[in-house]
């Protein structure tokens, strides 16, 4: 139970500090491991990033927030609530603009 958790958030972590020596112009807190209670909240920041910064249309953003969530969350949102945060964000950064 709790101690496969902590495992497998130690083996994410160590996963996403390789990653990084792949991809030093990631942000090192998109791979940041993020546990049950906040999972939206994190992944919402992390969109807002993706939009913002780094200027990713919504498909290429739910594509990137979608391994994302695969990689660091535990246990992984639904395909469909990644979505739902994408498409929120997505408009807050357009309405924004106008």
């Amino acid at each position: 139970g709790l101690r496969e958790l902590i495992r497998a958030a130690e083996r994410r972590k160590m996963t996403a500090a390789k990653d990084f020596s792949i991809r030093p112009n990631v942000k090192a807190e998109l791979y940041t491991p993020v546990t049950e209670g906040g999972r939206n909240n994190a992944l919402t920041k992390r969109a807002g990033y993706l939009i913002g910064q780094k200027r990713l249309n919504e498909t290429d953003t739910f594509q990137a927030l979608f391994d994302i969530n695969q990689r660091c969350c535990i246990p992984p949102l639904g395909a469909c609530e990644v979505r739902n945060v994408v498409r929120s964000i997505f408009k807050r950064h357009h309405r924004h603009e106008n």
